[in-house]
């Protein structure tokens, strides 16, 4: 028989059932998380179906600043279903999906500001549930734009529910405090105090400035040596800021007065908790911080700041902890020295925190009580129409509040009933994921035959040939990506390869280098001969398609022979793509689109572009970013003592420069070439490593995988410049354990690069601080491993992917032949379209057109249009 008197309450007969979605972006480091384990973990002991659901774990969309959190194993966690390289609208789109999946049901967004703004558009049957974690303007935000929609509001101190009310009074009867509750021991842990012991003191949590104030922590313990304070201080956590809190306390470091335990596995706390005396925090605002109460619980005396918030409600001034003034270092120092000095007030007062969480509603059981009574509450509200969701548009939020990033993207397109979206891509595939909902609902055997139907057509896809062009096989951003693109379309069983059609050819002269030609790729030279003209290379190209029907045509940059789109048949689908926002790949696409099958955009801002210029082309037109070869696990590395640091740098365009570089960290680092082993990776087999001077090894790029293979032996990779040319390489290399340091403008660098935590960022010529990264990083190798863990979780979490790139473009070839089946686009049978001479100052296509062929289009001359006639004919 069941005991547990909450089971069988909410089990009881005539009590509603319902299913509770916690909601969580990612699973790091923060408050919000461990009240959501405690209040799961809680429901499910109750017998309530309950999990947490991921919203933004495994996006390129947005990355997370905190750091990584272990997942408990007694916790249910879904990821959002949604494909990773998903937009914001099939995002919001797949969110209301999912709620509505599991209707009757009660939804928790917490702070997930970028998926609760689809709660207007929820039906009645899920109930939201918003909570007010804490005194800060983003949450009060949250609930200013979307309290309206929530059938219950929760506050987690008093303080914050009077706010809520006094600015909007509309919502007062639907708010209820319920304090944050955590695991409070029954007895006190004992501790072992002495007069003549040092005050141990610890910090736990988030290691960022804003919110939390961490640089005073360094401020108050360099203080408390000036004054002669024992005092020892803990800093247990990881966060945005953790590198430049760890520079700012390197001296009391050394000093043995701060230690670092890094980020701490949550049941783990407790013990550390129990060997300290005081508990600090230097917060500027809070909710009910459950650090505090997990603290108090294990006989801390807290040491807070006063602010308006729900710590005076648990912190008594003087009797269970201080309050002092936020930011008042000099007061945290005398409140230090008076409970080092005074042993017995600081058992007394420690007695009294732990009676008082104890004994005033802060624990785990009761957190859960009270949440259970009011999801009971909204369920039975929302049945009786006591309450009833008005239904209005999405509302995402701003893009920024009080100064903190939340939404910076712009909402260019707008949707009378749905409301605004970054792109209509967005808005088209938010209508896309809704509408599956209609199809989950379908009867099976519909679902069968829709099913059975987008597998036949995704495996004649897969047998189809692609033919994806270049020109020549030199150093260029485009051959490197066709690279990639053949790689991973063939990774997922498509017969690709590259085509080069002006290699062998004296029509055009190339001045760049060429690059090696890689051995994990087919590539193939267009069949004629090399001094043919342009007619034959036309009717070659023809012939050579054709031949190779059904098949996928990518002509790139190859403004020379995509003329040939509109004399191809049905059978070779065409697919244009705009790599470069200029005048050129326009150009292409406003010459030729009519003809495409398929136009992929490099960008957003390629895409709006095309749009502008092309309105005809945007219903065939997609965006796929470039894909990175990111490793499917992280790095294995081992620390050896003494062992020279390893620094890799790519350097396709930038050869001198490095050189230059390496010259004057030599000067600056005398005896570098005994600490460190540097490997500069060339696409050129023209230089010499002599230049270099020293330890340094010049490498010639062969092959993809020799390539990926050198970044899995290297400690580091440097990048002097340019990291935006090389932001796949750099990628690559991070997923294979290499510590990114890299010379460029702060706002060009990425999110995934965060300063001291997943690398490190140079100004350009900051030769110092270059070297006291690579003193860091051989010196401490604990520090570059975590580092190297770091940067891995960094890309492997938010860059877009070969396999994801690749996929892209096959769901793009699968829409194509829907498309032709269903004969909503047929390619128009047309001339051919040679390029202008010109294109602003590019020079593309030398040669006059004096001959005209009717219907088929202008040759150079009559003999050059006879070539293009025979061409086709051979077999």
């Amino acid at each position: 028989m069941n005991t547990n008197p909450e089971t069988t309450d909410s089990t009881a007969s005539g009590a509603p059932k319902f299913e509770v979605i916690v909601g969580a972006t990612s699973w790091t480091l923060n408050g919000v998380n461990i009240f959501s384990v405690n209040l799961v973990r809680g429901l499910r002991a109750a017998g309530i179906d309950a999990k947490i659901l991921l919203t933004e774990e495994n996006t390129a969309l947005a990355t997370p600043l905190e750091r990584d959190m272990p997942r408990p194993h007694d916790i249910v966690f879904e990821d959002l279903p949604v494909d990773r390289r998903a937009t914001w609208g099939a995002h919001w789109g797949a969110m209301i999906r999912y709620l509505e999946r599991r209707a009757p049901c009660v939804y928790v967004p917490n702070s997930d500001w970028r998926h609760s703004c689809v709660n207007p558009l929820l039906s009645q049957d899920v109930r939201v549930v918003g909570v007010v974690h804490s005194d800060d303007p983003l949450h009060y935000d949250h609930v200013a734009r979307l309290g309206k929609y929530w059938n219950g509001i929760v506050t987690t101190s008093k303080a914050i529910a009077a706010k809520v009310k006094a600015a909007d009074s509309t919502v007062a009867d639907r708010i209820t405090t319920i304090p944050i509750g955590v695991n409070i021991p029954s007895t006190m842990p004992v501790k072992s105090v002495g007069a003549d012991a040092p005050l141990r003191v610890i910090y736990h949590g988030v290691l960022k400035q804003y919110q939390k104030r961490i640089f005073d922590l360094p401020k108050i313990a360099a203080a408390c040596a000036a004054r002669g304070i024992r005092v020892e201080f803990t800093i247990a956590g990881g966060g945005p800021e953790e590198y430049q809190l760890r520079e700012a306390s390197r001296e009391l470091v050394e000093r043995g007065l701060i230690r670092f335990l890094g980020v701490v596995p949550h049941d783990d706390i407790f013990g550390i908790l129990e060997r300290h005396d005081v508990y600090i925090l230097t917060s500027e605002f809070e909710g009910m911080p459950n650090a505090l109460l997990e603290a108090m619980g294990r006989g801390c005396v807290p040491l807070v700041t006063d602010m308006d918030s729900g710590i005076p409600e648990v912190v008594s001034n003087g009797r269970s902890g201080f309050l002092v003034p936020i930011g008042d270092i000099i007061a945290f120092t005398e409140r230090l020295q008076l409970l080092q000095s005074d042993v017995e007030q600081r058992r007394e007062m420690a007695a009294a925190a732990h009676a008082t969480v104890l004994e005033g509603a802060y624990r785990t059981e009761d957190m859960v009580r009270d949440y259970i009574k009011e999801f009971r509450r909204v369920m039975v509200d929302s049945n009786s129409g006591a309450y009833a969701r008005p239904n209005d548009p999405i509302n995402p939020p701003p893009a920024e509040v009080d100064g903190v990033s939340v939404f910076p993207i712009e909402l260019t397109h707008r949707e009378e009933i749905l409301g605004r979206f970054p792109t209509d891509a967005d808005a088209a595939d938010f209508r896309h994921q809704v509408g599956l909902l209609a199809e989950d609902r379908a009867p099976r055997e519909v679902r069968v035959a829709r099913s059975a139907e987008r597998r036949r057509r995704a495996e004649a896809v897969r047998k189809m040939n692609v033919v994806v062009a270049t020109p020549d096989w030199t150093d260029s951003g485009i051959n490197r990506q066709v690279t990639r693109l053949v790689q991973g379309l063939r990774a997922e069983g498509m017969r690709a390869a590259v085509l080069l059609t002006e290699e062998r050819t004296a029509l055009v002269s190339v001045k760049a280098a060429r690059l090696s030609r890689a051995t994990d790729i087919p590539i193939e030279d267009l069949p004629v001969k090399r001094r043919a003209g342009w007619g034959a290379h036309w009717g070659a190209m023809i012939r050579y398609l054709e031949q190779r029907r059904p098949c996928i045509y990518i002509p790139n940059h190859d403004w020379r022979h995509s003329c040939v789109s509109p004399r191809l048949s049905d059978g070779v689908f065409v697919v244009g793509v705009l790599h470069g926002d200029d005048p050129l790949h326009y150009d292409h696409v406003a010459r030729l689109g009519e003809y495409w099958n398929g136009i992929v955009a490099g960008s957003e801002d390629i895409a709006r572009t095309t749009k502008k210029l092309c309105p005809s082309v945007a219903s065939r037109l997609r965006t796929i970013p470039y894909g990175a070869d990111i490793a499917a696990r992280p790095p294995k590395r081992n620390i050896v003592p003494e062992e020279r640091l390893k620094v890799v740098c790519v350097c396709p365009n930038q050869y001198q420069e490095v050189v230059s570089s390496l010259a004057d960290v030599r000067a600056h680092w005398g005896d570098i070439d005994a600490k460190v082993e540097f490997t500069l990776v060339d696409h050129s087999a023209r230089r010499s490593s002599s230049s270099a001077g020293g330890t340094v090894d010049l490498v010639v790029a062969g092959s993809h995988a020799g390539l990926m293979g050198l970044f899995e032996h290297n400690d580091v990779i440097w990048v002097a410049s340019h990291f935006d040319y090389m932001h796949e390489a750099v990628a690559e290399a991070m997923s294979r354990g290499c510590v990114p340091v890299v010379t460029a403008p702060r706002r060009s660098i990425p999110a995934q690069l965060q300063e001291g935590r997943s690398g490190f960022v140079l100004r350009h010529g900051d030769v110092e601080h270059f070297v006291n990264c690579l003193k860091l990083l051989r010196g401490e190798g604990e520090r570059r491993l975590e580092m190297a863990l770091q940067a891995y979780k960094a890309v492997a979490r938010s860059i877009y992917r070969l396999e994801d790139t690749a996929r892209a473009y096959m769901d793009l070839f699968e829409f194509m032949v829907c498309e032709a089946e269903r004969g909503t686009y047929r390619r128009p049978t047309g001339r051919l379209q040679p390029p202008p001479q010109s294109v602003g100052e590019a020079r593309i296509f030398s040669q006059r057109l004096t001959h005209k062929a009717k219907g088929v289009g202008s040759f150079v001359n009559r003999r050059d249009y006879r070539d293009f006639q025979k061409e086709l004919l051979v077999r």
